[in-house]
Protein backbone atom coordinates (compact mmCIF):
# COMPACT_ATOMS: atom_id res chain seq x y z
CA UNK A 1 0.00 0.00 0.00
CA UNK A 2 1.39 3.30 -1.16
CA UNK A 3 2.61 6.09 1.84
CA UNK A 4 -0.59 8.12 3.04
CA UNK A 5 0.08 11.65 2.32
CA UNK A 6 -2.68 13.57 4.19
CA UNK A 7 -5.19 13.45 6.77
CA UNK A 8 -7.97 14.03 4.30
CA UNK A 9 -6.09 10.91 2.37
CA UNK A 10 -6.37 8.72 5.63
CA UNK A 11 -10.07 10.22 5.82
CA UNK A 12 -10.84 8.72 2.92
CA UNK A 13 -9.30 5.45 2.73
CA UNK A 14 -11.26 4.65 6.35
CA UNK A 15 -14.42 5.68 4.77
CA UNK A 16 -13.99 2.93 1.79
CA UNK A 17 -14.27 -0.72 2.38
CA UNK A 18 -12.75 -2.27 5.54
CA UNK A 19 -9.39 -3.41 5.48
CA UNK A 20 -7.46 -4.24 9.14
CA UNK A 21 -4.29 -3.30 7.26
CA UNK A 22 -5.31 0.25 6.51
CA UNK A 23 -7.19 1.04 9.60
CA UNK A 24 -3.97 0.05 10.87
CA UNK A 25 -1.73 2.23 9.10
CA UNK A 26 -4.48 5.23 8.63
CA UNK A 27 -4.79 5.67 12.58
CA UNK A 28 -0.96 5.30 13.06
CA UNK A 29 -0.98 8.66 10.70
CA UNK A 30 -3.45 10.36 12.55
CA UNK A 31 -1.65 9.90 15.86
CA UNK A 32 1.59 11.30 13.53
CA UNK A 33 -0.36 14.54 12.67
CA UNK A 34 -3.31 15.07 13.96
CA UNK A 35 -3.44 18.21 15.74
CA UNK A 36 -5.80 16.41 18.75
CA UNK A 37 -4.38 13.60 18.79
CA UNK A 38 -0.92 15.38 19.63
CA UNK A 39 -2.99 17.06 22.47
CA UNK A 40 -3.82 14.44 23.56
CA UNK A 41 -0.36 12.60 23.55
CA UNK A 42 0.77 15.70 25.57
CA UNK A 43 -1.26 14.96 28.33
CA UNK A 44 0.31 12.02 29.61
CA UNK A 45 1.40 13.21 33.09
CA UNK A 46 4.87 11.82 34.81
CA UNK A 47 2.87 11.31 37.83
CA UNK A 48 2.69 7.88 39.19
CA UNK A 49 0.31 8.72 41.91
CA UNK A 50 -3.31 6.73 41.77
CA UNK A 51 -5.37 8.75 39.20
CA UNK A 52 -8.19 10.10 40.71
CA UNK A 53 -11.97 10.20 39.12
CA UNK A 54 -11.65 13.61 37.93
CA UNK A 55 -8.95 12.87 35.61
CA UNK A 56 -11.21 11.35 33.18
CA UNK A 57 -13.64 12.53 30.21
CA UNK A 58 -17.36 13.81 31.05
CA UNK A 59 -19.02 10.16 29.76
CA UNK A 60 -15.71 8.28 31.41
CA UNK A 61 -16.73 9.73 35.11
CA UNK A 62 -20.40 8.93 33.98
CA UNK A 63 -20.01 5.11 33.43
CA UNK A 64 -17.55 4.99 36.14
CA UNK A 65 -20.42 6.37 38.42
CA UNK A 66 -23.03 4.52 36.62
CA UNK A 67 -21.86 1.34 36.00
CA UNK A 68 -18.73 0.54 38.26
CA UNK A 69 -17.00 -2.49 37.69
CA UNK A 70 -13.57 -3.15 39.72
CA UNK A 71 -12.44 -6.50 39.48
CA UNK A 72 -11.89 -9.51 36.91
CA UNK A 73 -9.97 -9.37 33.15
CA UNK A 74 -11.24 -6.07 30.98
CA UNK A 75 -10.33 -5.47 27.44
CA UNK A 76 -10.71 -1.49 26.40
CA UNK A 77 -10.78 -1.09 22.87
CA UNK A 78 -9.45 1.90 21.26
CA UNK A 79 -7.42 3.34 24.65
CA UNK A 80 -5.17 5.41 22.53
CA UNK A 81 -2.89 7.15 24.79
CA UNK A 82 -3.81 4.77 27.94
CA UNK A 83 -5.99 7.54 30.41
CA UNK A 84 -8.41 5.11 31.03
CA UNK A 85 -6.43 1.86 31.84
CA UNK A 86 -3.76 3.81 33.30
CA UNK A 87 -7.32 4.84 36.24
CA UNK A 88 -8.20 1.70 36.52
CA UNK A 89 -4.80 0.13 37.04
CA UNK A 90 -3.98 3.06 39.55
CA UNK A 91 -6.92 2.66 41.44
CA UNK A 92 -8.49 -1.41 41.46
CA UNK A 93 -6.90 -4.87 40.98
CA UNK A 94 -7.34 -5.89 37.80
CA UNK A 95 -6.13 -7.66 34.66
CA UNK A 96 -5.88 -4.77 32.13
CA UNK A 97 -5.47 -4.96 28.40
CA UNK A 98 -5.68 -1.67 26.30
CA UNK A 99 -5.84 -1.95 22.39
CA UNK A 100 -5.78 0.42 20.11
CA UNK A 101 -5.63 0.11 16.06
CA UNK A 102 -2.59 3.06 16.02
CA UNK A 103 0.67 0.96 16.65
CA UNK A 104 2.19 5.13 17.56
CA UNK A 105 0.03 5.28 20.32
CA UNK A 106 0.30 1.48 21.48
CA UNK A 107 4.32 1.92 21.20
CA UNK A 108 3.87 4.90 22.79
CA UNK A 109 1.56 3.86 25.65
CA UNK A 110 4.25 0.84 26.57
CA UNK A 111 7.48 2.77 26.60
CA UNK A 112 5.52 5.32 28.75
CA UNK A 113 3.93 2.73 31.22
CA UNK A 114 7.35 1.51 31.61
CA UNK A 115 9.65 4.18 32.29
CA UNK A 116 7.34 5.66 34.35
CA UNK A 117 3.85 4.21 36.08
CA UNK A 118 4.64 0.70 35.79
CA UNK A 119 1.16 -0.52 36.14
CA UNK A 120 0.21 -3.94 35.40
CA UNK A 121 -1.29 -3.41 32.10
CA UNK A 122 -0.05 -4.83 28.72
CA UNK A 123 -1.54 -2.39 25.73
CA UNK A 124 -1.86 -3.96 21.87
CA UNK A 125 -2.01 -3.26 18.40
CA UNK A 126 -5.77 -4.90 17.59
CA UNK A 127 -8.89 -4.33 16.08
CA UNK A 128 -12.63 -4.35 17.51
CA UNK A 129 -13.22 -6.50 14.09
CA UNK A 130 -10.41 -8.91 15.48
CA UNK A 131 -9.85 -9.48 19.03
CA UNK A 132 -7.16 -12.08 19.67
CA UNK A 133 -8.69 -13.70 22.76
CA UNK A 134 -10.29 -16.69 23.02
CA UNK A 135 -14.03 -16.93 23.87
CA UNK A 136 -15.69 -16.32 27.14
CA UNK A 137 -12.56 -14.36 28.46
CA UNK A 138 -13.53 -11.02 29.09
CA UNK A 139 -15.31 -9.91 32.39
CA UNK A 140 -15.60 -6.16 31.18
CA UNK A 141 -15.32 -4.72 27.90
CA UNK A 142 -15.16 -0.86 27.45
CA UNK A 143 -15.48 0.76 24.11
CA UNK A 144 -15.29 5.04 24.96
CA UNK A 145 -15.74 6.78 21.43
CA UNK A 146 -14.32 3.82 19.65
CA UNK A 147 -17.43 2.24 17.68
CA UNK A 148 -17.99 5.26 15.67
CA UNK A 149 -14.48 4.63 14.51
CA UNK A 150 -14.74 0.89 13.55
CA UNK A 151 -15.45 -0.29 9.51
CA UNK A 152 -17.27 -3.60 10.33
CA UNK A 153 -19.74 -2.80 12.98
CA UNK A 154 -21.58 -5.79 12.88
CA UNK A 155 -18.02 -7.79 13.03
CA UNK A 156 -17.22 -5.38 15.93
CA UNK A 157 -20.15 -6.09 18.46
CA UNK A 158 -19.94 -9.90 17.36
CA UNK A 159 -16.28 -10.28 18.05
CA UNK A 160 -17.03 -8.26 21.68
CA UNK A 161 -19.90 -10.11 22.64
CA UNK A 162 -17.58 -13.34 21.84
CA UNK A 163 -14.82 -12.30 24.20
CA UNK A 164 -17.01 -11.23 26.79
CA UNK A 165 -18.04 -13.95 29.56
CA UNK A 166 -21.98 -14.54 29.57
CA UNK A 167 -24.00 -12.07 31.54
CA UNK A 168 -21.09 -9.72 31.07
CA UNK A 169 -21.14 -6.13 30.40
CA UNK A 170 -19.99 -3.63 26.83
CA UNK A 171 -19.87 -0.62 28.65
CA UNK A 172 -20.03 2.61 25.68
CA UNK A 173 -19.87 5.75 24.85
CA UNK A 174 -20.93 6.69 21.40
CA UNK A 175 -21.46 10.68 19.51
CA UNK A 176 -25.26 10.33 17.91
CA UNK A 177 -25.20 10.91 13.95
CA UNK A 178 -25.84 14.80 14.63
CA UNK A 179 -22.42 14.69 16.57
CA UNK A 180 -20.33 12.41 14.86
CA UNK A 181 -17.89 14.10 12.67
CA UNK A 182 -17.36 13.03 8.78
CA UNK A 183 -13.54 12.39 9.24
CA UNK A 184 -12.67 9.31 11.30
CA UNK A 185 -16.16 8.77 12.25
CA UNK A 186 -16.99 5.98 9.87
CA UNK A 187 -20.57 5.25 11.65
CA UNK A 188 -22.75 7.76 12.02
CA UNK A 189 -26.08 6.83 13.31
CA UNK A 190 -29.00 7.94 15.41
CA UNK A 191 -29.70 6.83 18.90
CA UNK A 192 -32.56 4.15 17.37
CA UNK A 193 -30.13 2.56 14.75
CA UNK A 194 -27.93 1.96 17.68
CA UNK A 195 -30.18 0.39 19.77
CA UNK A 196 -31.36 -1.59 17.05
CA UNK A 197 -27.80 -2.94 16.45
CA UNK A 198 -27.23 -3.20 20.27
CA UNK A 199 -30.23 -5.52 20.58
CA UNK A 200 -28.90 -7.63 17.69
CA UNK A 201 -25.90 -9.27 20.03
CA UNK A 202 -26.79 -8.38 23.65
CA UNK A 203 -29.35 -6.95 26.14
CA UNK A 204 -29.84 -3.39 26.63
CA UNK A 205 -28.98 -2.48 30.56
CA UNK A 206 -28.94 1.58 30.19
CA UNK A 207 -28.40 4.05 27.99
CA UNK A 208 -27.46 7.51 29.49
CA UNK A 209 -28.03 10.54 27.55
CA UNK A 210 -25.33 13.23 27.97
CA UNK A 211 -23.55 16.68 26.84
CA UNK A 212 -26.76 17.78 25.44
CA UNK A 213 -28.07 14.24 24.28
CA UNK A 214 -25.34 14.15 21.40
CA UNK A 215 -23.07 11.75 23.33
CA UNK A 216 -24.72 8.36 24.68
CA UNK A 217 -23.32 6.22 27.41
CA UNK A 218 -24.58 2.95 28.17
CA UNK A 219 -23.92 -0.80 29.20
CA UNK A 220 -25.19 -3.67 27.11
CA UNK A 221 -25.36 -7.16 28.93
CA UNK A 222 -23.54 -10.55 26.90
CA UNK A 223 -26.86 -13.26 26.80
CA UNK A 224 -26.04 -16.23 28.85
Amino acid sequence: MAKIKSLEEMFKLIHGKFDKDIWKKAYSYLDQYHPWSLLKKKELSKDASPRPLNSLTPVERTAEKNFLVDSGIMLELGSHWGRFCFYKASNYKMKIIGTDASKIAVDTVNSWNRENLKLDIDFKVMLAEDIEFDDNFFDVVYAFETLEHVGDLDRSLKEISRVLKPSSPLIFSLPLLDYADGGCHTQKHPLDFWENKFAQYFMIDKIIHEIENHIIVGRVLKDK
